[in-house]
């Protein structure tokens, strides 16, 4: 999951820290996962639980074979990350989308759970890529109560297939077939229906955990200045634009200095090996992330060398 990941760096850049004999860190104080249900706004992303159950959106294979199915999870740890926004629907109206922020793929409904045998009111939910003209992507999220933030979600009335169903988003309490199943077209009211959902918003967390990886980052490179961006994560009022920017100036002047130093020399007859400053250099993750960031940061125009290919490519990689 994304937050695993994030705990599993967070433990390779300390113990990197540790290894060029760093003093503590201390000044800084990790990140905590919030869990209060906050409200929904736009372009912001979440952890999103149902109320009743107290678990999480995740992906999953809880229909065996389909491994885009959205299930629930009790640790949030290991819930998904979902950018929630407002985009325009095929009928030209604006709707809300989930879209799983590691891998770009939008929620939408899916005929997985058993659906030839046990009717439409039983369909899923699951991840495709979406491009603006298809999917079934598109949903109505209405408030329940203000104070609490709780929240019901259904298919857009437009929308060309699904536009008639009149089911929310739920979970099926007591459901021994499928026990972690998130249904598209559930009932509130109906017995063990479970309709209610809750946004926890985690924002601010995701930026302040990229702030604080660049900062224990930045005591391997003691030439790094890192006093700014150190006010900035440990000052409770910083916005997220402000840490945001904060961990993009810093992560330049780290990986400035780690790419003139491990490429200093390199020519096209003597080439050194620029592997390690690419994040992500094997495509481990299955995304392009590192490849488009500023820890690939050649500011000299190197060309890189690709040593499986026996060929150069310039620091854009074309």
């Amino acid at each position: 999951s994304n937050n695993s990941k994030i705990m599993v760096k967070r433990l390779l850049l300390s113990v990197a820290a540790c290894l060029v004999g760093i003093a503590t860190y201390a000044q800084w104080t990790e990140p905590t996962l919030p869990t209060t249900a906050s409200e929904l706004v736009a372009g912001h992303t979440y952890n999103v639980r149902n109320k009743d159950a107290g678990y999480y959106l995740t992906g999953g294979t809880a229909w065996y074979g389909w491994d885009t199915s959205t299930i629930l999870v009790e640790n949030q740890n290991e819930a998904l990350n979902y950018v929630i926004d407002q985009e325009t629907d095929q009928a030209g109206d604006l709707a809300w989308t989930f879209k799983n922020s590691a891998t770009g793929l939008y929620t939408f409904v899916s005929g997985l759970i058993d659906a030839a045998s046990i009717g439409e009111a039983y369909f899923g939910l699951g991840e495709m890529h979406m491009d603006g003209s298809a999917g079934h992507s598109y949903f109505d999220v209405s408030e329940l109560d203000a104070s609490a933030h709780t929240y019901r979600v259904k298919i857009v009335s437009t929308d060309d297939v699904y536009g008639s169903q009149t089911g929310y988003w739920g979970w099926i309490k007591d459901d021994e077939s499928y026990p972690m199943a998130v249904y598209a077209f559930l009932t509130p009211g109906t017995t063990n229906h479970c309709c209610d959902w809750e946004f926890v918003d985690i924002t601010e967390y995701l930026a302040r955990v990229d702030l604080y990886d660049a900062l224990v980052l930045s005591l391997t490179e003691s030439s790094v200045d890192n006093t700014e961006a150190s006010n900035i994560y440990n000052n409770a009022s910083s916005t997220v634009e402000e840490i945001t920017s904060a961990t993009a100036t810093l992560l330049d002047a780290i990986y400035s200095i780690k790419s003139n130093e491990a490429l200093n020399g390199a020519t096209t007859d003597s080439p050194k090996d620029g592997t390690s400053l690419i994040e992500n250099n094997d495509f481990s993750t299955h995304t392009t992330e590192g490849w488009n960031s500023l820890n690939f940061n050649i500011t000299d125009f190197y060309s890189i060398y690709n040593y499986d290919v026996s060929t150069y490519v310039n620091h854009e990689g074309e």
